[in-house]
């Protein structure tokens, strides 16, 4: 039981949808010294071993488990209401979140997550929002974080935060503006370069899966072009697997910086939170998600364009989040090339090789998009060796058309919810989220694709949605040992993160 519980330490996390804080809520900072403070002991705070590479996800966070009863807070009288509250200290934390397993929320009761400084809130959350692995909160920004549950004066019996875990971030959560960690040659998507990408762009977020790991994704169109909320990762993000379950993904949009300022601004707010996994495939590494949370789109959201007929572009770009830094873009000039990547599952992903004419992807850039010249998505960021050290390396990115009907089934392929009319339509162009829908993609043949191959890797896709307890348990067993081996093994690495 201890080894379990050390590995889900090491990896889960999921918050549920979770709204921009509400104007009511004024968080009582002046008496907050006054408040009964908690810390995890020192020891159970375990730093991931070696640097962030490419092929993994990039860990920024681990778990360790807390005391949260309520009789650790203190209740005090609030107008019409009561509120609890509670001051959880991790020292040397750059972020903190929370996992509550099992909480009792009591009718009509929200609960809150703040820093000391109120510089970042959120909530409200409430009964409602307690799914499957329990109630999930994104990070905020220090070494410390304040609970604040309030509730109607006579609704407060019965208040229970259940099991907790405390995620302390040790790598790269931005509370104030530093240094960039990404290498100097990444490009930022607002340089002039960069300006036929814009709308392309707006597609591209930066994601936290289980409160401690940081990939690259983007929203896709269909071809009923309908709005439906789908994003496109990497499959070896760990999505329900790993890493968290869906319901942990946290979505940031519109993460951007000056170009070429060589610094990294604060990490905004969350624009979503909360996903279902609808399909995912390892020989095409793909995990592709429903955003759950009904927050409007952000300003500048964009549908990507894609295309799952394989045809090998010449030129075109990626955009990604490397080490979690701000969006960024590069760009190639030649043909891709079919090769395969071995991302540690012991089933070759099939990908597109590219080299870069300029920039460059990082360990966080993983699940990033490729697009060909026409603006349409190809392929998402698998690994390779490219840097900015090493600008003539190789980078791999798992093929769309591989993943097109990957599996027979629908969790296991992209067809099935990219084209859910079954029109065999396999070239979409984008979609700015606040244009009118212009109506689903006509056929014309020369845009079909009814079937292409099917993975060969044995009992490797499908399987949509959250694995239950036991198997997810033994899944974070693995990877955290898998984890330990392959830092200690880096210089025989070929793979993205």
């Amino acid at each position: 039981m201890q080894l379990l519980r050390a590995a889900l330490l090491l990896a889960c996390m999921a918050p549920g949808a979770v709204p921009a804080a509400a104007p009511q809520f004024r968080p009582d900072l002046a008496t907050l010294a006054s408040v009964p403070r908690v810390e995890p002991p020192a020891e159970a705070v375990r730093k991931a071993l070696g640097e962030p590479v490419k092929g993994e996800p990039y860990q920024y966070a681990v778990a360790v488990d807390v005391d949260l009863a309520p009789a650790q807070g203190r209740w005090q009288a609030l107008g019409a209401q009561r509120s609890w509250r509670l001051r959880l200290r991790s020292p040397g934390a750059l972020s903190l979140s929370l996992q509550l397993e099992q909480p009792f929320l009591p009718d009509n009761a929200t609960l809150w997550i703040y820093d000391p400084a109120a510089g970042l809130t959120h909530g409200p959350f409430d009964a409602g929002q307690v799914g499957p692995s329990g109630l999930w909160t994104p990070p905020v920004a220090g070494d410390e974080l304040v609970i604040e549950v309030r509730a109607p004066a006579g609704d407060t019996a019965g208040l229970t935060l259940g099991k907790a875990r405390a995620f302390h971030g040790f790598r790269d959560w931005k509370a104030q503006t530093v240094p960039a960690k990404a290498g100097p040659c990444n490009i930022d998507v607002t340089c002039p370069q960069a300006l036929s990408w814009t709308a392309d762009a707006g597609a591209v977020a930066r994601i936290s899966i289980g409160n401690a790991f940081l990939c690259s994704g983007q929203l896709l169109n269909n071809v009923r072009q309908d709005k439906r909320r789908l994003f496109i990762t990497a499959n070896h993000c760990g999505v329900g697997e790993s890493s968290g379950p869906p319901e942990s993904v946290v979505f940031y949009f519109n993460y951007v910086g000056a170009c070429g300022d060589g610094i990294t601004q604060p990490v905004p707010a969350p624009t979503f939170q909360g996903s279902q996994r609808l399909a995912h495939d390892v020989q095409s590494d793909f995990t592709l998600l429903l955003i759950t949370d009904p927050a409007p789109l952000p300003v500048g959201a964009y549908f990507a364009g894609w295309d799952a007929t394989g045809v090998a572009a010449t030129s075109g770009a990626a955009i990604h989040h490397p080490n979690g830094d701000e969006k960024k873009i590069a760009f190639f000039n030649t043909l891709l090339t079919h090769d395969t990547i071995d991302v540690g599952t012991g089933c070759a992903v099939a990908a597109w090789e590219v080299q870069w004419a300029s920039g460059t992807t990082e360990a966080g850039s993983s699940g990033g998009g490729l697009w060909d010249a026409s603006h349409r998505l190809v392929g998402v960021l698998s690994g390779g060796l490219a840097s900015c050290a090493n600008p003539t390396g190789s980078d791999y990115f798992a093929r769309l058309d591989r993943g097109w009907t990957a599996g027979a089934a629908a969790a296991g392929q992209l067809k099935a919810h990219l084209d859910p009319d079954d029109t065999c339509v396999a070239i979409v162009p984008g979609l700015d989220s606040a244009a009118p829908s212009p109506g689903a993609v006509a056929p014309t043949g020369a845009n079909q694709l009814c079937q292409g191959p099917r993975s060969t890797c044995s009992g490797e896709s499908g399987g949509g949605g959250a694995p239950d307890t036991a198997a997810l348990a033994l899944l974070l067993v693995a990877a955290a040992v898998r984890r330990r081996l392959q830092h200690h093994q880096q210089h025989a690495r070929d793979r993205h993160g």
